[in-house]
């Protein structure tokens, strides 16, 4: 789902998509556009997105129309910081998918959603 959202942007965009607790899809919004090299990304509208659906666990998407795969700082910031901030509401969070041409990275699948990762500050 998240390639087919993004897959062929020539903007960056970025994704929420809103997983009730077994991983089922309750619904997504696109929470910024940007230019083709960035997007200013609100932690605060991705909760309020994450609240009206009623979500138990989401997965972040967005793309690099560059083709870069790799996260940035910024992507790296967010990812933890948004981590953080919904896991009190009992939100997981399940993934962070990059999309860049064709290809996808995901935090999950790279190990940068563990505990160590999101504790971490900095």
């Amino acid at each position: 789902l998240c390639q087919a959202l993004l897959m062929g942007e020539k903007m960056e965009r970025f994704h929420v998509l809103a997983l009730d607790k077994k991983g089922k899809l309750l619904g997504h919004s696109c929470v910024s556009s940007g230019d083709d090299g960035e997007t200013a990304v609100y932690p605060r509208i991705i909760v309020q997105v994450l609240l009206r659906f009623g979500a138990g666990a989401c997965v972040l998407a967005h793309n690099h129309p560059s083709g870069e795969l790799r996260p940035s700082q910024a992507d790296i910031r967010l990812t933890k910081a948004l981590a953080q901030m919904i896991q009190p509401l009992d939100i997981t969070l399940s993934d962070h998918v990059i999309v860049g041409g064709d290809e996808v990275f995901s935090f999950a699948r790279e190990g940068l959603l563990s505990q160590d990762f999101v504790g971490e500050h900095g």
